[in-house]
């Protein structure tokens, strides 16, 4: 039985791959890249647990997963962690209004990136911060930053370029600004893989498809 195909049933097949090269990005699982405050399965830790996968230095050596801040004295009053991260910052107590001290804190995790490539790596996600944040990669500012009220409201980052084999870093810097019941802290939320296919390998893909669907009709 020969098999063959329509000019129409063509253009929708490669229309399709065109389609899903541009929006159907494929989801990858990279060793090391969590939210914070989950253990290794991706669930929530209590809170007061050691943070599992994000190390911190500056001012404080240890992060903790830490309550939802509210203070109403102050108006202080965290957004909720979406679900599957946690806030964590220094503070090891329930106490939401805890002196945690002023300057940067800097928390970074690192990811494996070795059975891919690089190049076509796309990493996303949202994070909040008390007070001011900085995003970097790899050591490089991405651009990517938070605003002094950002425990309101999820500010989200796209990182497209900057990837490189083997072992990356992503660094979240907060800065805690203000002395007195003074919390501070970090959530990062909904981080997500994908790799993005090259122009060349799209191009590579329509012709062959094309070509082996002109050479199936000429034969029938």
């Amino acid at each position: 039985m020969r098999t063959s195909f329509s000019p129409q049933s063509l253009f929708a097949a490669l229309a399709l791959i065109i389609a899903q090269s541009v929006h159907g990005q494929i989801s990858i699982s990279v060793p090391g890249l969590y939210n914070t405050g989950v253990n290794n399965a991706g669930v929530v830790l209590p809170i007061q647990s050691l943070e599992q996968h994000y190390t911190v230095s500056g001012a404080a050596s240890i992060a903790y997963v830490e309550p939802a801040v509210n203070y109403p004295p102050l108006g202080w009053a965290w957004l909720a962690a979406p679900a599957g991260s946690a806030w964590i910052g220094p503070n090891s107590t329930t106490n939401t209004a805890s002196p945690d001290p002023v300057g940067v804190y800097s928390y970074k995790i690192q990811f494996d990136l070795s059975s891919f490539n690089p190049a076509q790596v796309r990493i996303s996600g949202f994070w909040m911060t008390d007070n001011t944040g900085e995003l970097f990669l790899n050591n490089v500012n991405t651009g990517f930053t938070t605003d002094a009220e950002s425990y309101k409201h999820l500010s989200g980052f796209d990182l497209t370029t900057g990837f490189i084999s083997g072992i990356n870093s992503l660094e979240f810097r907060v800065l805690n600004e203000f002395v007195g019941p003074n919390p501070t802290g970090l959530c990062v939320s909904g981080l997500a893989a994908t790799l993005v296919p090259e122009p060349t390998a799209l191009a590579l893909m329509v012709m062959g498809f094309a070509g082996v669907t002109i050479c199936r009709r000429s034969k029938s």
